[in-house]
């Protein structure tokens, strides 16, 4: 069974249409979400999603506004503890899941790899009204590495990535240290501990863009700066830890 999480802060415009695509992607599919001190109504279309697709949805709320690595990391605890889940997913509540994911989720059932990704579109507002745009391409899984991570190229669409669960228990969380780039760091660890990622050739997923967006807000703020400094000194920090495990192998 696959499960998605959702982390939620003020999306009630856009949550409905999130919640639902999880739902309708796969009659078994679950959702983990939590709502990261929302100041609208957010928490309260929540519930109501709740209650028309019934147990299925799983809300937890923080209080205050810890960030969207706090909230991954809540909703992905309560996750881990669902036996039924052996897939885990994710959708951020102002994005959308296509049919596409269907090849995916087909995928896991007989698949080796450990993670796999496919391809998605943008979801843009034209004349008033939310339509998708072009197919962004995400490389063959050879050509996505460590390196190529480390610095920075964010070769993988995280709403298009289904991970096995058990990889979650090796490789952790979300790293709540970082300003940004959280999935892109996990991916690297995931990488390194030897996990192996394989492509779906569909598009799975739809990235709204939006003023709102964590991604917009990065930006206004300086967070996506600060985020891809701390990248940087990561990048020397993981180099450093390669090399020195190639040397000791090297004396083995």
């Amino acid at each position: 069974m696959i499960a998605f999480i959702m982390m939620a802060h003020n999306c009630e415009e856009f949550i409905t249409q999130a919640v639902k695509s999880v739902m309708e992607v796969h009659p078994g599919s679950k959702l983990y979400v939590t709502d990261d001190g929302s100041t609208d109504s957010t928490l309260d279309v929540l519930k109501s999603l709740k209650d028309r697709y019934s147990g299925r949805i799983f809300i937890s709320r923080h209080r205050r506004r810890r960030g969207a690595a706090h909230a991954f990391n809540t909703s992905l605890r309560r996750c881990m503890s669902d036996k039924d889940v052996t897939w885990i997913g994710r959708c951020d509540a102002d994005d959308v899941i296509l049919p596409g994911m269907r090849e995916v989720i087909k995928r896991c059932g007989i698949t080796s790899a450990d993670v796999l990704y496919a391809d998605h579109q943008e979801l843009v507002k034209r004349n008033g009204e939310w339509v998708l745009g072009g197919r962004s391409t995400c490389p063959p899984p050879e050509l996505i590495t460590p390196g190529r991570l480390l610095r920075g190229r964010n070769l993988i669409s995280g709403g298009a990535v289904v991970v096995r669960k058990p990889v979650y228990g090796t490789v952790g969380g979300w790293d709540i240290k970082l300003e940004g780039g959280w999935d892109l760091e996990w991916y690297i660890r995931a990488m390194l501990h030897g996990f192996r990622f394989d492509k779906v050739d569909t598009v799975a997923y739809a990235l709204r863009k939006h003023p709102n967006s964590n991604f917009a807000e990065s930006m206004r703020s300086g967070r996506w700066y600060r985020w891809r400094k701390q990248l940087e000194e990561r990048t020397t920090y993981w180099e450093m830890a390669v090399n020195k495990l190639l040397k000791s192998l090297e004396r083995v």
